[in-house]
Parts: structure tokens; sequence; C-alpha cells
């Protein structure tokens, strides 16, 4: 037997349930990035910076199904003009949710740029090898591999400090959003 909805209580339905796999997803993403935080200890090393990207991708995962989430709660069937819970109150949407979708597209692009900063690190890793051999056959120590060799091995030493300092922005930038997602948890008991 099929029954018919009608079109408000499916949207409430709908938005209920991306609310309740958001904040189910948040605080996945919250933990896997707090998991990062052993990879701050280690120096810049290949396969330091292998398990990095291992574990950031593993922290995107989440970042994505969350963001997914969140944007659906948010933009559920709206396509324009969302208005905020203050001067909607049937229809209208947190700006606290508003946020945290920005929240999370930030964290996405931080994490996009922490796995390209990777990337372009293990290629000079790799390159800064491939030279050790012809550094080593009597190249003048002043020439030029030398000194590309020279510079290509100071990003690799700084890569770990880097990282320490994105790590920082991304736990200051969590007190934020946890403090927005303590809102919107409150807020949202109805669901």
């Amino acid at each position: 037997m099929n029954t018919s909805v009608p079109q408000t209580s499916q949207a409430i339905r709908n938005r209920a349930f991306h609310c309740r796999m958001r904040n189910r997803f948040y605080e996945e993403v919250y933990y896997a990035f707090r998991g990062l935080e052993a990879l701050t200890q280690h120096e810049g090393s290949e396969t330091w910076l292998t398990n990095l990207e291992t574990e950031i991708k593993r922290c995107m995962q989440s970042l994505d199904s969350c963001l997914e989430y969140a944007e659906a709660a948010v933009f559920f069937g709206k396509d324009e003009n969302i208005k905020v819970f203050g001067k909607d109150k049937r229809w209208g949407i947190l700006q606290e949710e508003i946020l945290i979708t920005y929240f999370l597209k930030e964290l996405k692009a931080t994490c996009l740029y922490i796995l390209s900063r990777i990337e372009t690190d293990k290629k000079l890793i790799e390159w800064n090898t491939s030279m050790n051999p012809v550094v080593e056959e009597g190249a003048n120590p002043h020439g030029f591999i030398a000194e590309i060799k020279h510079s290509m091995e100071q990003p690799s030493l700084s890569v770990s400090n880097d990282f320490k300092a994105v790590y920082d922005h991304i736990l200051a930038r969590f007190d934020t959003g946890n403090s927005l997602f303590g809102t919107i948890q409150e807020l949202q008991r109805y669901y």
C-alpha cells in the first residue's frame, strides 16, 4: 500500500534525517582530526609524509560525508532566498547551520592544500634522491647541481613545522566549529 505524504512533511523528515547524519559525521570528523595529533610529533620524512597522506585521506572521507549532509540540511530543495530562522520560524534555517557548512568547506580546502603540499614534497624528495649520484660523483660543491640540491632540502626540512602550524590552525577553527555545533544541537532538540 502506497500512501501519499504531503510535500511539507516529507521535506521536514528529509531535513531531520540530514541534520541527524550531519551531527553524527561531525563528531566523527572531529575525532578523526584529533587523531592527527600523533603525527605532529614526528619529523618530516618520506614515510611520515605517506602516513600523513593516508590519515588526511581517511579524515576527508568523513569530512565529505559530513559536508554533504550539512549542505543537504541547509539547502534541501531551496535554490535561492534561504531565510534565517529569526525571520521564518517554520522554514527558516539557523545561521549556525549555514556557518557550519562554510567551516566544513574551509576544512576541506585545508585538507586539499595539505594533500597537494605532501605530493609536492614527495616529488621534491624523489628528485633530490635521484640527484645524489650526480653530486657524489665529484660535482663542484658550489656548483649548479649542489645549489639546486640544497634549495630542495629546505622545504622538506620545514614540512613538519608547517604541518604543526596548519594543524594548530585547524584545532583553533574546531573550537569555533564546536561552539557552533553545540548551539545547533541545543536548538534542534526537536529533530
